[in-house]
């Protein structure tokens, strides 16, 4: 799928001031055949000196973009469908029009027909523009005031003809909305900046700013069009579902800021905000949040003024508060919905709250201690930063699930907290840097997340079809909640009739109802005790459920090297992560045997009978001829008696996504500045670039890099049928005038 991008830049500097034009086209076909991006985009800023003291600027950006992504990607959706659908069903078959097959098989619609007649678009307009002015009062103390106003309009249409519709009786489905965004904020600063002597520095800074966010949506669906081919909702025959809504934020801040060094060896920092959302009640709408930082140059004290080769040591510490009010616009009311109740003979329309409302709700809050030290040496050639933070998380804003009884399965609260501890190591080194230049960059980064406390609370569950997970105190947020297996059910695991046969009827081993021979094996956990030990009750039920992995890789790395030679660059990067697990949840349709639907191809090799006690001399049924090895491989379990309920959710289908990729390859040629003298252009480079090259991992899906439902903190680390990472090839021409 091509790829096209253009930008063009202009800019100008005087004396009286300065500007700045950027244009850009953008232009990508999607991987998935039908889909697609576009922008365009343009950007203008400039300043005025008017006088000594009092300077003036304005900036101004617009884009337009266009995506249609035809309803690619998720549960029944063209990239599943198009790998369950049997390959016997013919390109001119499998719709509406042309006819389902009738093979005795499950047929879905025809995904290349459905990319075609499907619409799921997105047109977006965005703007912003900001003007800002500036005085100075007297050398160092200095006034800004600046204001800002953005607006972000989206028209979103939906459509799918009967023609290609699934599991809907051939009914043309169509939804359509309309959303803007108009955002303004404005702006205060003054700032004192002074060099007192050689050696003390100090700088401080007063501000307030105060942002205003309003947000319109309307909102349309409907089924039955008497005519396909006009995708509007106005000439459908059932309207669904129309609405409007509208939203408002406000939020306002005061803050300030002092910073100190002294020789350019000892650095302090400290700054505290009050900021206060209209997303919370009346009661805890403000919040303070302080930090404070310091820093120690070593290399600048006289003990290591005569150790030469380098050239900084110097260690970080710092601490601070953040606070977040990113939830829903009004979580601390009753917001009322509508619905129909049954009076007399009559339905009425009629409004009731549509979550439980908390007036307590507040701020949440993150605490962050981090301990650096950075290092040089050898004139630079060898650069080494290392962090260490912990960040504890309190308050935390939570959709908390709740019994349905309640009337409702969600509250929005604050909950506990979290704790998230970890470490970033980056290390650059120069290693040739002659005529022939080679430079190495190495990044590595570390986080473990801990559940420290949830108000009372030691765990709760949520699910996402066969899918369940886990947050518990002292686990992480979002712990697979699974099955443990242990092999296949034989012959021995049942007891024996007087014939010497198994009774299937009759286990030996913890079941599920209708387990037979050559079904996986689960795990009787021990769950009560007998005798003073911990031990299984000897049957496999929902108790038997465990945390189990983790979504969170143990180390992320990268590595770029650079070479150069003359007029010749080049730079391959390679990335990768050790540890994490992911829950291929899409392979529930993929990898369990069912008849009629494409599976991996491990399944003609699944265990099978003795078929020589079955059938005796009638011989093996198995259709070797076809030249298909399908003999037994030892792990593919009995296609018959399973239970989606379990084995769904066991871990079968939980992956290491340990990989290694090679992400990016770019070679460029930058042409001699002999061979521009005579031109127009003060620089050329022309380069070619290869992305995501290739990956190593033993992850049975499209990528080991996926969160399908990533809005959800409580149901992380699954991919069901994730649209495919792409290899992109690039050329490349770069012209400065």
């Amino acid at each position: 799928a091509p790829v096209q991008s253009y930008q063009l830049s202009a800019s100008g500097k005087h004396k009286m001031g300065t500007i700045y034009f950027s244009g850009g086209y953008y232009d990508q076909k999607g991987i998935i055949k039908e889909t697609y991006y576009n922008r365009i985009n343009f950007r203008l800023n400039g300043t005025l000196n008017l006088s000594d003291y009092l300077k003036v600027g304005a900036n101004i950006s617009a884009s337009r973009s266009k995506q249609d992504n035809k309803e690619a990607q998720g549960k029944e959706t063209v990239i599943q469908h198009a790998l369950m659908q049997a390959p016997i069903v013919k390109l001119d078959e499998a719709t509406r029009d042309w006819g389902y097959p009738d093979l005795g098989i499950t047929v879905y619609p025809n995904p290349l027909e459905r990319l075609k007649e499907t619409l799921d678009q997105t047109v977006q307009n965005k703007a912003a523009a900001s003007a800002w002015a500036e005085i100075t009062f007297m050398k160092g103390l200095v006034f800004k005031s600046q204001y800002n106003y953005s607006y972000d309009g989206r028209v979103y249409e939906y459509y799918v003809p009967g023609n290609v519709t699934y599991n809907n009786n051939n009914v043309t489905l169509g939804k359509s909305n309309s959303q803007s965004n108009n955002s303004w904020s404005i702006q205060n600063t003054l700032t004192y900046d002074a060099l007192y002597g050689n050696k003390h520095a100090l700088n401080v800074m007063l501000g307030q700013s105060a942002d205003a966010a309003d947000k319109y949506r309307i909102d349309g669906e409907a089924t039955g069009w008497p005519l396909e081919n006009i995708p509007t909702l106005n000439v459908t025959t059932l309207a669904k579902r129309a609405s409007t809504e509208k939203y408002q934020v406000r939020t306002a801040s005061f803050f300030g800021r002092v910073s100190y060094n002294y020789k350019e060896k000892y650095l302090l920092n400290a700054t505290v905000r009050n900021d206060g959302s209209s997303r919370f009640g009346a009661n805890n709408r403000w919040g303070w949040f302080p930090s404070f930082s310091a820093g120690w140059k070593l290399n600048e004290e006289s003990f290591l003024s005569s150790v030469k080769w380098i050239s900084l040591l110097k260690l970080r510490a710092s601490w601070g508060k953040s606070g977040n009010d990113r939830i829903g616009y009004y979580d601390y009311l009753s917001v009322l919905t509508t619905d129909n109740s049954a009076y007399g003979n009559t339905l009425q329309a009629g409004m009731a709250p549509k979550n439980l409302k908390n007036e307590d709700l507040k701020w949440e809050s993150t605490a962050s201690l981090d301990f650096g030290l950075d290092f040089s040496a050898f004139n630079n050639r060898l650069q080494f930063n290392f962090d260490y933070y912990i960040n504890k998380t309190d308050n935390l804003l939570f959709n908390l699930p709740i019994v349905m009884t309640s009337g409702y399965d969600r509250i929005r609260t604050n909950l506990g907290s979290i704790q998230n501890k970890g470490w970033e190591l980056d290390i650059t080194s120069h290693n040739l840097t002659g005529t022939f230049k080679w430079s190495t960059s190495l990044n590595l980064s570390g986080n473990q997340n801990k559940v420290l406390d949830m108000g009372g609370i030691d765990s709760f569950t949520d699910s996402m079809w066969d899918g369940k997970f886990i947050t518990r105190v002292g686990g992480p947020v979002s712990q697979f909640y699974c099955y443990r297996t242990n092999g296949i059910l034989t012959a021995d695991d049942f007891e024996k009739k007087a014939d010497g046969t198994p009774d299937e009827n009759k286990p030996l081993v913890p079941v599920y109802k209708g387990q037979r021979i050559g079904n996986v094996k689960m795990v009787d956990q021990p769950t009560k005790m007998v005798d003073g030990k911990l031990v299984g009750d000897g049957v496999i039920t929902e108790d038997d459920l465990v945390p189990y992995g983790n979504n969170i890789p143990d180390v992320i790395y990268g590595i770029t090297n650079r070479f150069s030679y003359k007029n010749f660059e080049l730079s391959v990067l390679i990335q990768g992560q050790i540890g994490g697990d992911v829950m291929f949840l899409g392979q529930r349709s993929l990898d369990y045997g069912s008849p009629g639907v494409n599976q991996f191809s491990h399944w003609v090799r699944c265990w099978k009978p003795d078929y020589q006690a079955v059938y005796g001399d009638r011989g093996d049924p198995t259709p070797y001829y076809l030249g298909v090895d399908m003999s037994w491989d030892g792990t593919t379990p009995n296609i018959y008696n399973r239970n989606s309920t379990y084995e769904n959710n066991s871990d079968l289908r939980i992956y290491d996504t340990t990989y290694l990729r090679i992400k990016n390859i770019t070679l460029s040629y930058t042409l001699p500045n002999d061979l521009l003298k005579k031109s127009f252009l003060k620089k050329a480079k022309v380069y070619v670039s290869l992305d995501n090259v290739v990956t190593f991992d033993n992850y049975p899906g499209v990528s080991p890099e996926t969160n399908s439902y990533g809005n959800s903190t409580t149901r992380a680390g699954v991919d069901y049928s994730t649209y495919p990472m792409s290899r992109k090839y690039t050329l490349g021409v770069n012209l400065v005038f």
